[in-house]
């Protein structure tokens, strides 16, 4: 045998089966392969498939064994080179550097095995439900307000729901109020139509006896007529006094009396009056001219004069008498008297010293000229305050300014001590101030509406006469404690003028007006109305009238899931390792020439380099050789 082609025949086939079986052991036991469909996709499908651990040598002893296999068998072995891609995608992250963090750990795993082809971070927008589901539970009165909500929450893109629209019946009784207003011409009558309203539901009745007038058309009675007017009066006297003298107890007369006159004129004397006004300007006395101008008639006439311009000088003198604070007080003053246009030629100050009395309050309340009324609707009385009350409990109290708390409780105390009104004790006090309308309606329901005014010292108060019981007005006032107090003063004492020079115009003429005399006739028309009066017997009230009603109601009912949209990151990595397969096992074996060679010392030579090759490709397998495989050779 040539010794050079039996160990390339041998040696070779023995190397490649060692370096297939490091590379093996290198890719790890599980592989997964994702399938990427689409990567601008929200989402990315990956399929996984996992391979056996028996594909892959678990020790250097195995790996070796399988390299003794591949040179005693070499003949056999048909190899070819197979690329395989994989990848792997993740969950989803929240955030880019968690699916960076992802890529990053996984490549560290892959990179002393595997080639890397791709990484990315794949971005998708991603539905998640906010918060917990909504129950819905909503009633309308038609269907289609139901159906219209439905298809409105339906129609958010966020929502998820599942609702329905459930028909439900509903009975209830509904009382009409009716009303009832009847009037009779005898009691009897009356009574009777009572009877007939025995058993109406929450009837209320109200009785009343009324008088019904019937009056009669408006006759004419008589016309009169005099020269004098005091004459007629007492002849229309006299005709009513007769009408009135016809009437009885059921039987009345309103008169009526229309009154006339007819003048007769004839010429009189001319009179003459003087006319003489004086005006500040020339403007106001031609308005004064054309004011009268315009009131001429053919009986009345005007003649005036030349309007005249004359200039007056006037001097208004008077004293200074003024009492100030201080020294700078006193040149303010005088200033002050020359800045408004005075002349002031000499002026004396003196100084004086005055004691004055302080009043300081004390907090207490002097109540005085109480004046009681009883129950009426218009009250008109002196003082500064005034105390309604309205049967038992509590009494309103009534003051132009307001009181605190303090000066409250001060007036409650002294007005109880005068003991003025017997009847309020210990009644609640409620403080009300300020002129208006005052609506005490709150207070109880025997009380109403108050109009209270306070003028110059007098009170008003107008109310429903059924409203209040009695009214207590009088005044009152602070306690003060008066102190002595010194105090410096000065006084101003002179004179001051202001001269003003101003310019006049005086207006003159004649008013001349024609006289006439007038004869004067009184005429008079007197009418009459009879009225009779005839007694009714009114009935008014209401009660109810009960029916019962079946009405429907839709019900929205369901629940409703809140989605919002979010931004999620998938991590994604594709790599791929390039393996050596068996194709082809047939193989005829050939006879070895006998040319001396030991094929024993062959074989361990090229176990030993295979084993230093295998060496380095399997450092991380696992030494555990209980599970080494054993191979025998073939012969």
């Amino acid at each position: 045998m040539n010794l050079k082609k039996e160990l390339k025949k041998r040696v070779t086939p023995f190397i490649l089966a060692t370096a297939i079986s490091g590379t093996s052991m290198a890719t790890g036991a599980v592989v997964a392969k994702a399938e990427v469909k689409n990567k601008t996709e929200k989402d990315i499908n990956v399929e996984e498939t996992t391979s056996t651990n028996d594909e892959i040598p678990k020790t250097l002893t195995t790996a070796q064994a399988i390299a003794r296999e591949a040179v005693y068998n070499s003949p056999r072995v048909v190899s070819k080179k197979e690329v395989i891609e994989k990848s792997l995608v993740s969950d989803y992250f929240d955030t880019k550097k968690e699916a960076q963090d992802w890529i990053d750990k996984r490549k560290e795993l892959l990179k002393d095995n595997y080639e890397i082809t791709n990484e990315e971070i794949v971005t998708s927008i991603v539905k998640e439900q906010v918060g917990d589901s909504i129950e819905i539970y909503e009633e309308f009165d038609n269907k289609e307000d139901a159906l219209l909500k439905k298809a409105e929450l339906e129609s958010d893109i966020n929502n998820e729901c599942d609702l329905e629209v459930v028909e439900e019946e509903e009975k209830h009784t509904i009382g009409t109020t009716v009303e009832f207003e009847k009037s009779f011409n005898t009691q009897e009558e009356a009574e009777e139509y009572k009877k007939s309203l025995e058993g109406k539901k929450d009837i209320t009745i109200t009785e009343e006896v009324i008088d019904e007038e019937k009056v009669y058309p408006e006759e004419k009675v008589t016309d009169i007529s005099n020269d004098s007017l005091e004459e007629l009066e007492n002849e229309i006297k006299s005709v009513i006094d007769g009408i009135k003298a016809e009437e009885t107890e059921n039987v009345s007369y309103e008169t009526r009396v229309e009154q006339s006159q007819s003048e007769e004129t004839v010429l009189g004397e001319v009179t003459e009056e003087k006319i003489s006004e004086t005006f500040d300007t020339k403007e106001e006395a031609e308005s004064f001219i054309e004011s009268k101008n315009a009131e001429e008639t053919d009986d009345v006439k005007f003649e005036f004069e030349e309007i005249k311009e004359r200039t007056e000088t006037s001097k208004e003198e008077s004293e200074i008498n003024e009492v100030v604070d201080s020294m700078e007080d006193v040149n303010s003053v005088i200033e002050s008297l020359k800045a408004q246009g005075y002349i002031i030629d000499s002026y004396d100050v003196t100084e004086e010293t005055k004691t004055i009395i302080e009043k300081i309050p004390t907090g207490n309340v002097i109540i005085k000229n109480s004046t009681k009324f009883d129950s009426n609707s218009y009250f008109e009385a002196n003082g500064n305050f005034a105390i309604i009350k309205q049967g038992n409990g509590t009494v309103v109290v009534w003051t132009l300014e307001s009181l605190s708390e303090k000066e409250q409780a001060s007036f409650k105390d002294s007005f109880l001590k005068a003991n003025f009104d017997s009847s309020i004790k210990d009644s609640n006090f409620e403080f009300i101030s300020g002129n208006g309308e005052y609506d005490l309606s709150y207070l109880g329901n025997n009380w109403g509406t108050y109009l209270i005014n306070y003028n110059d010292g007098t009170i008003v108060v107008e109310c429903d006469k059924d409203r209040i019981s009695h009214l207590n007005v009088g005044t009152f006032e602070n306690e003060f404690v008066e102190k002595e107090k010194t105090i410096s003063q000065f006084r101003i004492s002179g004179k001051k003028y202001i001269e003003n020079n101003y310019q006049l115009y005086d207006v003159k003429g004649i008013r001349k007006e024609q006289l006439y005399e007038n004869i004067t006739t009184y005429y008079a028309t007197i009418y009459k109305t009879k009225k009779e009066l005839n007694k009714k017997y009114l009935i008014k009230g209401s009660y109810v009238e009960e029916k019962e009603e079946i009405s429907k109601k839709y019900v929205l009912k369901g629940t409703i899931k809140k989605f919002e949209e979010k931004e999620k990151y998938k991590g994604l990595i594709e790599y791929r390792l390039i393996v050596l397969t068996k194709e082809d096992d047939d193989f005829i074996e050939e006879k070895n020439p006998d040319t001396g060679y030991d094929a024993n010392i062959e074989l361990c030579s090229a176990i030993v380099l295979a084993s230093t090759i295998g060496l380095g490709l399997t450092a991380d397998f696992s030494k555990d050789k209980s599970k080494e495989k054993k191979f025998v050779r073939k012969r």
